[in-house]
């Protein structure tokens, strides 16, 4: 089925979102650029489920866009204009005059280093004043893709805020499938590629509000970790015993009951710089070894982290942005995996699937989450754009 019609109706020029359910990657592909196509193109992104045929997706894309600057990732879960979806290719547009863009791909994340960030964010913010577009914090936003394999958010998302200074970033991880895959894939240039970076510096004439929503606080017991190797997450000892049985013990279930919705009902956070950030735990590995889906060290505190309203702190936050921007003609959402667990389980899907399209979200479940300088996760992160200036009221 097409849904561009009545996408098209409701939209102005500047942006266009829309997807398509079709499994055929060749019909996928020409259904979704009949639905973002318009005039002085920017950008297109698109967030694809990993069961498509990733080479005739490819090569279908690059068929239907040519040299449009296209920008994509696979994904734990797609955010459509219909709501939450596996199985689909959803995405958006961006076009002049009210939006600007600067691309830049950073490859081989396994020998990343944190002048490549930060070189990187500053040659996207010359290119956009070298074209005359001013881009501060009142101006401009960054949008990073980033391969949820890589282990290396932190260091990117770090390295290019520092370099912006007060412009500020959201983002998400690709994902591969709900299994916590091991095969993230990022798309640009006509090719999906893993262990890739994908920043998109944005400049627009529009009103725009970064959004940071999460459900969780702190609570009793805490948690140190005596024995971990940071470069790969992993973590051996927590309070001198082996990680996976300390934790079972903390949550109340046997060792081998782990598994990643166990992870996504108890995850733990930390305090840093007065706020609380969510540390999941995404995989068990073989001895009793936790591998974490963020940042983590020996000698870090952690808390058993207590559960929130989730509807009412993601109406919170969305309506915190809606008094920012007015009605959001757009709404880039990157919303953590383990989240949609939590949701589905509490049987609230369709009502948080209500509540983003009303705030015309698009986006992808993610296996973490971009805000500003921090990799987070069981957060959703995104960005609220309105409508631009001298456009009536619907």
């Amino acid at each position: 089925m097409s849904h561009a019609e009545g996408e098209r109706r409701r939209e102005r020029q500047g942006i266009r979102v829309g997807f398509s359910e079709c499994g055929d990657p060749e019909s996928a592909a020409a259904e979704f650029f009949e639905t973002v196509w318009q005039p002085e193109l920017e950008l297109v992104v698109f967030f694809c489920a990993p069961d498509y045929d990733l080479l005739a997706l490819e090569s279908a894309l690059c068929r239907q866009f040519g040299d449009i600057p296209l920008v994509g990732c696979t994904t734990a879960g797609e955010i459509t204009p219909a709501g939450y979806r596996h199985g689909t290719l959803t995405g958006f547009s961006l076009a002049a005059p009210d939006f600007h863009v600067a691309i830049r791909v950073l490859d081989h994340l396994e020998s990343f280093e944190l002048t490549d960030g930060y070189n990187t964010a500053r040659e996207a913010r010359d290119e956009l004043v070298q074209r005359g577009f001013t881009t501060d914090g009142t101006s401009g936003f960054g949008f990073l893709l980033i391969d949820g394999w890589s282990l290396r958010e932190e260091m990117v998302a770090h390295s290019l805020h520092v370099a912006l200074d007060d412009l500020q970033i959201f983002g998400g991880s690709a994902g591969d499938g709900v299994a916590l895959g091991q095969n993230p894939r990022l798309y640009h240039g006509g090719v999906f590629r893993g262990d890739r970076a994908v920043f998109m510096l944005v400049q627009t004439t529009r009103p725009f509000s970064l959004v940071k929503s999460e459900n969780y606080m702190p609570s009793e017991p805490r948690i140190v970790i005596t024995e971990a190797d940071p470069a790969t997450r992993r973590v051996f000892e927590i309070n001198g015993e082996r990680a996976a049985l300390e934790y079972a013990d903390m949550v109340g279930v046997s060792a081998e009951s782990l598994d990643v919705r166990v992870f996504a009902d108890n995850p733990v956070g930390l305090w840093q710089g007065g706020e609380y950030y969510m540390r999941s735990i995404g995989w068990l590995e073989p001895d009793g070894v936790l591998r974490f889906a963020c940042a983590i060290d020996e000698g870090v505190v952690l808390s058993k982290a207590r559960r929130g309203d989730f509807l009412a702190a993601l109406e919170e936050s969305l309506e915190v942005a809606r008094q920012a921007v007015g009605e959001p003609e757009l709404l880039i959402a990157c919303d953590c995996l383990f989240r949609l667990f939590e949701m589905n389980q509490a049987g609230i899907g369709e009502s948080v699937s209500e509540l983003m399209r009303r705030h015309r979200a698009v986006g992808f479940n993610t296996y973490g989450e971009q805000f500003n300088a921090m990799h987070v996760n069981q957060t959703l992160t995104a960005v609220a754009i309105g409508r631009a200036a001298g456009d009536a009221d619907e």
